[in-house]
């Protein structure tokens, strides 16, 4: 006879186990709701860095329009100053022709020909035109040349020079080819060249105003779909948002309700073999108190506080095994062992009970974990005792470098629909989840300590029977003499 007690510190770490393993398993089968915050803060985060952008493209544009604003003051003044330039070439040109031609009516004059104009209404008008000159280069300077000024001066002195010699026209013919056109001449290459200098400068700046109005008008036009654009998605977002908040609650809800599912079926599954054991455990202290012992009916009870010890002693393996996987903390410890003594060993509390299952394994050596190899074989075949038919056997045979045992069972198998997910936690045949008629883990954990150990167990429905078969890795040196068999 076989009993499980649980002490009082066993009780509250089983208790402790169980409720992280009910918030750890509902809460990931619902929506995770604790990553909603940083969601929001990511979405609040992403609004914020949208606004900066347009604040900075805002800023830009600004910084833009006055640039070209400015441009356009320099354009403006440049444009005025070649106009003055322009007007003092034209009013040089001027005094070169009034000069020539004071020049030619003096000698008119002194050779007695009669002329209509007085030579010295062209030397009044030369010097007019000088003194326009005068006052326009005032403020005036060339770019990297002489004042004008200074220019003008010069070009003064040796017209004046001249025009001293107008009494005779012939010199005063030679010293206004020699001094005045001269001067004259660097006079108008400085106003030439300021002339260029303020033409190239205005295409230069024609150009910049040009590619400033383009990407201020690009810029605009962007700028107003990206708002439109910026502000329809934020209504969206608050919208989603809402969505999403409506969905918190309605998850929170199925969270709550899963949770209270989950352990009422585990209190139940629980209570049962627990209520069984303390029934009769208390019916044979009776009948040892009243001095009439019945031995078959000691041997019936104690059959059954043994059958339900195995069940209750599994649930809890179950549980244990799920919480260490999700901590991370399920330890195997590999050794070569006998499988057919562990599959023995595995049936072992089902044949004492009573049930019929058939055993035809042949002997081989596999690397693995002695007790996960027990316990998930236990599990499958639990699975088989509860669920399948009558007829319960365990084959194992060898084949390459793997020991594959098939557990089959005569029963109806699992509708379709549900076949998928076998090996899912709380998944029961007769409902889609384990909440109303247990906890629902004996394969999902079959699976998972197959998978550490390196092998891996899948349902088949083979003909009318349900299969479940298990490939365990051979050792190394049994591995090596086992050939290749058949399915």
């Amino acid at each position: 006879m076989c009993t499980y007690r649980l002490s009082a510190r066993n009780r509250t770490d089983f208790s402790r186990k169980v409720l992280n393993r009910v918030r750890t398993d509902t809460e990931n089968s619902i929506v995770d709701v604790d990553t909603k915050p940083a969601a929001s803060k990511s979405t609040l985060l992403s609004t914020s860095a949208l606004v900066l952008v347009f604040a900075a493209l805002a800023v830009g544009l600004g910084a833009v329009a006055f640039a070209a604003s400015d441009q356009a003051s320099r354009m403006g003044d440049d444009a005025v100053l070649l106009r003055e330039v322009e007007e003092m070439r034209v009013e040089s040109t001027v005094l070169r022709s009034n000069v020539g031609i004071s020049i030619v009516l003096a000698s008119a004059v002194a050779e007695d020909v009669e002329v209509q104009e007085k030579p010295e209404a062209a030397v009044a008008a030369s010097l007019a035109s000088l003194e326009r000159l005068e006052e326009s280069a005032v403020d005036l300077v060339v770019q990297g040349g002489p004042p004008l000024s200074g220019l003008l001066e010069t070009v003064r002195t040796t017209l004046e020079a001249a025009f001293e010699e107008l009494d005779e026209p012939t010199d005063a013919d030679r010293l206004a080819r020699a001094s005045f056109l001269p001067a004259l001449d660097e006079f108008d290459g400085a106003l030439a060249q300021e002339a260029a200098t303020l033409s190239t400068r205005l295409e230069a700046e024609s150009g910049s105003a040009r590619t400033a109005a383009f990407v201020s008008s690009l810029a605009v036009g962007l700028l107003v779909p990206a708002l439109a654009v910026f502000f329809f998605r934020s209504a969206a977002k608050r919208r989603a948002n809402r969505a999403l908040l409506a969905a918190d609650l309605e998850s929170e809800r199925k969270l709550s309700d899963a949770r209270d599912d989950l352990i009422s079926g585990l209190s139940h599954e629980l209570r049962n073999p627990l209520t069984g054991i303390y029934g009769y455990a208390e019916a044979l202290r009776d009948m040892a108190l009243a001095g009439d012992p019945d031995p078959y009916f000691a041997h019936e009870a104690a059959t059954s506080i043994y059958r339900e010890a195995v069940d209750l002693r599994r649930m809890v393996d179950d549980l244990l095994i799920a919480a260490r996987v999700d901590t991370g903390s399920l330890v195997y410890h590999f050794g070569d062992v006998q499988v057919r003594d562990e599959v023995d060993a595995a049936a072992e509390p089902y044949v004492k009970r009573g049930d019929r299952i058939d055993i035809d394994c042949e002997p081989a050596i596999v690397r693995t974990d002695r007790l996960r190899l027990q316990h998930a074989i236990r599990n499958v075949v639990d699975n088989a005792v509860r669920h399948g038919g009558p007829l319960i056997s365990l084959d194992g045979r060898s084949l390459g470098s793997s020991y594959r045992l098939v557990v089959s069972d005569s029963g109806s198998g699992v509708p379709d629909e549900i076949a998928d997910r076998m090996f899912d936690r709380y998944i029961h045949r007769d409902s889609e989840t384990g909440a109303a008629r247990g906890i629902g883990m004996g394969l999902s954990v079959a699976r998972t300590l197959m998978e550490g150990m390196g092998g891996f167990v899948e349902y088949r429905r083979v003909e009318s029977h349900t299969v479940f078969v298990f490939e365990i890795p051979l050792a190394i040196s049994s591995a090596e003499r086992t050939p290749v068999a058949a399915d």
